[in-house]
Parts: structure tokens; C-alpha cells; sequence
């Protein structure tokens, strides 16, 4: 007959606390730092509690969008020509685009993967758009639940 530990389930017992432990300890994954040029793409990502590490023309983007920006959102200047040498510093996991500032992709694409991401592209209805971009967001951050969250709290909303 086992005693202490080893007595029936005692050791498989103590492994899986030994297991649960370090699970709970090693850090979970980080999101994927991404920066954006675009207001919609970044407003996107701050609702799935993923917010850009680099925004562009912060003031201008709390003004128009009437919300302060994420804290911690570096300004990389204008949206039409952001500061190269800054967003590099940032180091960025990826790069969020609009269609309307595709000719950046080649000079940002030296910097961080970029991801053209397009809200009103003519295809489809808006509705039908806005959930595949929430979509694309949400999987580009590992947030797919976060974005599915929020598709139907705004589904909820709005009905």
C-alpha cells in the first residue's frame, strides 16, 4: 500500500496543481502591437480592447471622433505622411490602412507587415462591411471572440 502523496490520485493530484500553477503564471500573449493611419480602423480596435499602440494626428482624431485617444498611443504625425523614423521605433507588429492611404503601404510595408483594410469598398451593403472589417480586425489581433462580442452587443443595440 502507497502512503502520503502517492496514494491513489495523491501524486496525479499534486501534478495537475503543479500544471494549473504555471499555467496561471506564464503571461498570457500579448495582442499584436498595431499602429494605425486610419481613425475607423483605430476606433475599431480600441472596441476590441486592443487599442494601436501609434495613432496618427491624435488632436485632429479627438476632435473629429470626440473621444480621447487610447493612452499610450504614440502621435506619429499626419496621416498622409507619418514619421517614418518614429513608427519604426515603435516597432509595430503590423501597420492598419485605409484604401484612401494606399500609396503609403510600399515605404510603411519597410517597417511592419501592412494590412489594407477597407470599410467602404462599394461591395456589398455597409452593415454587411463593417461586420467582415470587425472580422479582420479581430482575428489580426487574436481578439476574434472580442470582435464577435461586439458584433452582437451593436446588433442588440441597434435592433
Amino acid at each position: 500500500m502507497r502512503s502520503g502523496l502517492f496514494r491513489s490520485g495523491g501524486y496525479h493530484s499534486l501534478v495537475w496543481l503543479a500544471l494549473s500553477a504555471w499555467l496561471l503564471a506564464s503571461p498570457a500573449s500579448a495582442a499584436p502591437r498595431i499602429a494605425s493611419l486610419d481613425w475607423t480602423l483605430a476606433e475599431t480596435l480600441i472596441a476590441l480592447d486592443a487599442p494601436p499602440v501609434a495613432l496618427a494626428q491624435v488632436d485632429d482624431y479627438e476632435s473629429w471622433v470626440g473621444l480621447e485617444a487610447p493612452p499610450g498611443a504614440t502621435d506619429i504625425g499626419l496621416r498622409t505622411q507619418p514619421n517614418l523614423e518614429l513608427l519604426s521605433e515603435l516597432d509595430p507588429d503590423a501597420i492598419v490602412i485605409s484604401p484612401m492611404f494606399a500609396n503609403l503601404a510600399p515605404r510603411l510595408s519597410s517597417i511592419a507587415e501592412v494590412k489594407q483594410l477597407a470599410m467602404y469598398s462599394g461591395e456589398g451593403t455597409f452593415w454587411s462591411q463593417s461586420l467582415a472589417l470587425t472580422r479582420q480586425l479581430g482575428e489580426l489581433v487574436d481578439r476574434e471572440n472580442a470582435a464577435e462580442a461586439l458584433i452582437e452587443e451593436t446588433e442588440a443595440y441597434i435592433a
